[in-house]
């Protein structure tokens, strides 16, 4: 590890992370609580004859609701992670000695471009993409493998 100009793709820092794990963790509880409410909801027409509460209370699986938010927070750290590997590897970072930042532009005249690292294969959208469609069919599937 070492430390590098902001805007590297790739770059990781605490900050970065915990905002992912945070972000992931909304998710997961926004996930749960709709899942909440969905059988709240349902167990509703069933209260007409009574057994509406013992429906709903019967239902209630805090494992599965835990599940759903460590899945949660897990997919926004992991995929934070991803999104760097991918960057830091197969995404181009160039640095202008002229302006002393990272660009993504070509140099203008008078510039000189160093690539400090990654490959150009892919840009940050499709980094972008790859992380996100990656880490969402992981999470899917060992879900899946979790839960059933």
């Amino acid at each position: 590890m070492k430390k590098v100009p902001p805007g590297t793709n790739g770059g990781v820092s605490s900050l970065g992370l915990g905002a992912s794990l945070a972000g992931g963790l909304l998710i997961g509880v926004t996930a749960a609580t709709s899942v909440l409410i969905q059988l709240a909801l349902e167990s509703s027409f069933s209260w007409q004859s009574g057994k509406g509460v013992d429906t709903f209370l019967s239902k209630l699986n805090p494992g599965f609701f835990m599940a759903l938010i460590v899945a949660g927070s897990g997919a926004g750290f992991f995929g934070s992670l991803l999104d760097s590997i991918l960057g830091a590897t197969v995404q181009k970072s160039n640095y202008s000695t002229k302006k002393k930042m990272i660009t993504y532009k070509a140099p203008e005249q008078g510039d000189e471009v160093k690539t400090i690292s990654g490959l150009d294969i892919l840009d940050n959208h499709q980094v972008n993409f790859f992380s996100s469609l990656i880490i969402s069919l992981a999470t899917g599937y060992l879900s899946m493998k979790a839960l059933w």
